[in-house]
């Protein structure tokens, strides 16, 4: 006697799950778009990272020259780059009294250093300013800064973020490959 589709009978030895060249198959697939999509996502995690670093920049710079302002005290910005980290410190005093290195900023007057930032060359993106190093000032009559000032944040990826302060204390950021993170191109 024939079985009919649906017969319980015929039912008996139904397929009831996936046979091994099929779940081999799923596995390669997996493998194939994991391979592709993790050094993407790598790239992706470093250029966020450098976006973050470039914003917070500038909102430093800005908080600096608000607290130059409301202070009425001159505030200054060191920026420096080393052999395993660069960073920047936002300090008050004489233009030389901070710098920074690895360890953070150093002072010659202790407490003068109101903000470190230090970014480890293992974190995938370095700040440094044009010319190296650079310290800058920040007057507190008009909130102006001289001299005036490009911080280079630049990213494992390649990825580069300008951002240029100038005489009047006023910040922008650019790119100068090609326009992306929603900058324009320098």
């Amino acid at each position: 006697m024939a079985c009919k589709i649906n017969a319980p009978k015929c039912l008996k030895y139904a397929q009831k799950g996936f046979t091994l060249i099929e779940t081999m198959v799923l596995i390669a697939l997996l493998a194939i778009l994991t391979a592709i999509a993790v050094p993407s996502f790598k790239d992706m995690m470093i250029n966020s990272r450098l976006e973050g670093r470039a914003r917070e920049y500038v909102a430093h710079i800005n908080w600096a020259r608000s607290l130059a302002v409301s202070k009425n005290e001159a505030v200054n910005l060191h920026i420096a780059t080393g052999e395993s980290s660069s960073c920047y410190v936002i300090f008050l005093g004489q233009i030389n009294d901070c710098s920074c290195n690895a360890d953070g900023a150093v002072c010659t007057t202790p407490g003068n250093d109101l903000l470190v930032i230090v970014l480890p060359h293992s974190d995938g993106v370095r700040v440094s300013a044009r010319t190296g190093s650079a310290t800058i000032r920040i007057n507190p009559a008009q909130g102006t800064i001289s001299p005036t000032l490009m911080a280079i944040f630049t990213a494992d990826s390649g990825k580069v973020i300008h951002n240029i302060s100038n005489i009047f204390g006023r910040t922008r950021s650019c790119t100068p490959t090609e326009a992306s993170f929603g900058f324009r191109i320098c």
